[in-house]
């Protein structure tokens, strides 16, 4: 668990990762340190929760600090549109906010959901899943610069 400590109020919600003097911190626009952390590496909240990683394990805070996705993704993303894509043994996956896997892994690689829709590649094809996990296209070539809104890169 991380632990939390007394922070002053800010009138800012946006909480970022920073490193100072070699450590990892959450803090907020007006710099006032949010929650000082034992992690590794952290992203910037998404949907109120930031991945965050411990001795090489994916997992996410939420924004008082507590661990409430257990560090347990060999790989993992921010979410978005609710679901999180995930890495659990050598395969892509989603997530929902309470850490329950509501798309089996089984891709080789895993997007955003952008518009109920997401991007996944699975035996060297790049498809459309929906957040059932339904693929909805059987898509020779998608390009990046066509549609950003949708791919990764």
């Amino acid at each position: 668990m991380i632990h939390k400590q007394n922070k002053p109020k800010t009138t800012s919600q946006e909480v970022f990762p920073v490193i100072k003097n070699n450590k990892m911190y959450f803090t907020d626009l007006d710099q006032a340190v949010t929650v000082p952390s034992h992690l590794e590496s952290a992203y910037r909240f998404q949907e109120g929760l930031a991945l965050i990683e411990i001795n090489k394990w994916w997992g996410y805070i939420n924004k008082d600090g507590t661990l409430v996705i257990d560090a347990k993704f060999a790989d993992a993303r921010n979410f978005s549109e609710g679901l999180a894509c995930v890495k659990l043994n050598g395969k892509w996956g989603y997530i929902d906010k309470k850490g329950t896997i509501v798309i089996y892994p089984k891709f080789d690689d895993a997007g955003f959901f952008n518009q109920g829709l997401a991007t996944i590649k699975l035996n060297g094809k790049t498809e459309l899943i929906n957040k059932k996990g339904v693929i909805l296209t059987h898509a020779l070539e998608l390009r990046t610069v066509d549609h950003p809104e949708y791919w990764y890169g």
